[in-house]
């Protein structure tokens, strides 16, 4: 597992952090910064898939999820 793809997961990670702790208070809504943070390391994971130069089934996933989760932070603002 490369440098790449570690800071992807470690970005997810903390995205999933941003949610967890946002949701302690009343509040249940899905946090911007979540979702912003979830796309910068899901773009990570999509650099590091097309970085060998193939194109694998987990970047095409990446870049699927990428895809969705872009669509719900453009529907946030």
């Amino acid at each position: 597992m490369g440098y790449m793809t570690i800071a992807g997961l470690l970005l997810i990670t903390a995205g999933w952090a941003i949610q967890y702790y946002a949701m302690k208070g009343k509040e249940k809504a899905i946090q911007k910064n979540f979702v912003l943070v979830n796309c910068l390391g899901i773009l990570i994971l999509v650099l590091d898939g097309f970085n060998g130069g193939a194109m694998t089934d987990a970047a095409i996933g990446n870049v699927l999820t990428l895809v969705a989760s872009a669509a719900v932070l453009l529907k946030l603002k």
